[in-house]
């Protein structure tokens, strides 16, 4: 669990950087409407990390140790720590990768 939580963090950082850079070119802007257009790199790291992957991680944490507690078959409680990292990472590897292919880089 703790692994895939480590490339959720690389993957918002990813998505942080190249949204950073993109926006330096102003060439593009950002599409969180949550950030307004021209977010700092202040702003992107706390939203994504202060108001994403804290609550998500605590939630994925929990839901397993909860699902380990109830006596859950061992295949479940595995599996429930990873679905708030998935898609995360998905979502920010898919938001970075936007910036290439849009041009804004």
């Amino acid at each position: 669990m703790w692994a895939a939580h480590i490339v959720y963090a690389g993957a918002i950082v990813f998505d942080a950087e190249v949204t950073h850079a993109g926006l330096a070119n102003h060439r593009c802007a950002e599409g969180n409407v949550d950030l307004g257009t021209d977010p700092s790199r202040k702003d992107l790291y706390m939203e994504n990390f202060l108001t994403e992957f804290a609550p998500e991680t605590l939630l994925d944490w929990l839901g397993a140790f909860a699902a380990r507690g109830t006596h859950t078959p061992r295949w479940f409680w595995k599996q429930a720590g990873y679905v708030g990292a998935t898609g995360g990472t998905i979502a920010h590897l898919h938001g970075g990768i936007e910036w290439f292919t849009h041009g804004c880089m």
